[in-house]
């Protein structure tokens, strides 16, 4: 069976953009499905599109190059990386001041009320919150857990000012008053005063 990579083998393998017909006869599939493949290879930022010069009247033909870089779909290796530059992070109030500047970036949906605004952007973090109240959201996953355990002090105080400066760019701006981690079992609440 023919897969995506046999077609992004024949991109690499060439010394100039190719075009789909030739990938089609060298991979031996039909021509939608190496363009099926060519446009799953561009979007996922592996190869881009180029417009060969055209030789003969009518519209130049579509060509394929392997873009310079690395392959974004390779494994990733985060946490050591994390390891390091959390060992450099002095006290919890830089990591707090480090995560106001993370969370003000975030942008959330000014259309939405601020207490959905700020769920929407824990959710889109992967930290899987769940609103009990106006005064209370809980947060069942924590995409940082390996290095919450290790220094929660640092971690759970970046996460802190992460929802502070959400928070703070919210239409009608909401107090995140305290993140109580661990609070539960499987659970770290954020108590947050809608009138602060």
């Amino acid at each position: 069976m023919t897969t995506r990579a046999d077609v992004l083998a024949e991109v690499r393998a060439a010394d100039d953009p190719i075009d789909i017909a030739t990938i089609s006869r060298r991979v031996g599939i039909p021509a939608t499905t190496a363009r099926f493949h060519l446009n799953a290879l561009e979007r996922d930022g592996v190869v881009e599109r180029v417009s060969a010069t055209a030789h003969t009247p009518g519209r130049p033909r579509l060509t394929y190059r392997a873009r310079r870089g690395m392959d974004p779909s390779g494994p990733r290796r985060y946490l050591p990386l994390a390891h390091a530059l959390l060992a450099d992070l002095a006290d919890a109030s830089a990591a707090e001041r480090i995560g106001r500047r993370w969370g003000e970036a975030l942008s959330p949906d000014p259309a939405l009320p601020s207490l959905d605004a700020l769920t929407q952007v824990l959710a889109d973090l992967d930290f899987a919150p769940e609103v009990v109240d106006e005064s209370r959201i809980d947060l069942t996953h924590c995409p940082f857990l390996e290095l919450a355990h290790e220094s929660s002090h640092r971690i759970c105080s970046l996460h802190l000012g992460l929802l502070r400066g959400a928070a703070a760019e919210m239409t009608a701006p909401i107090d995140v008053v305290a993140l109580e981690p661990f609070a539960a079992p499987g659970v770290c609440i954020v108590r947050i005063d809608a009138a602060g």
